[in-house]
């Protein structure tokens, strides 16, 4: 391994337990009388370089190729995975959730 190589891993370690951590970002909301339901997504991307593809990029965070057909279906973007643009940027790990908060009623006076 190149010392480029270990910086790579070590900063995407680094991102992905940051990504882990952080609160994610709200996406929409929606108004329906007491109750909001908020749905969040966050995650962590991936720049493309010249010369990456989706295999390769399996390899490197996931440790097996095998999961490209996983990468691609996160992100719908690429229409063809065989040609991946530099540049362009994926989305690696996903988090969605969805919440319902429900606001008391306001006390009699």
């Amino acid at each position: 391994m190149t010392f480029r190589t270990v910086l790579k891993t070590i900063s995407f370690v680094c991102a992905a337990l940051l990504a882990a951590w952080l609160p994610p970002l709200v996406d929409c909301f929606s108004d329906e009388g007491s109750e909001k339901t908020i749905e969040a997504q966050s995650g962590l991307y991936y720049t493309i370089e010249k010369g990456d593809t989706l295999w390769d990029i399996s390899e490197r965070f996931f440790d097996s190729p095998w999961v490209w057909p996983d990468l691609w279906q996160k992100n719908p973007r690429i229409t063809n995975p065989y040609r991946i643009e530099p540049g362009e940027q994926i989305r690696l790990f996903s988090r969605e959730e969805v919440e319902t908060i429900v606001e008391p009623e306001p006390e009699p006076e």
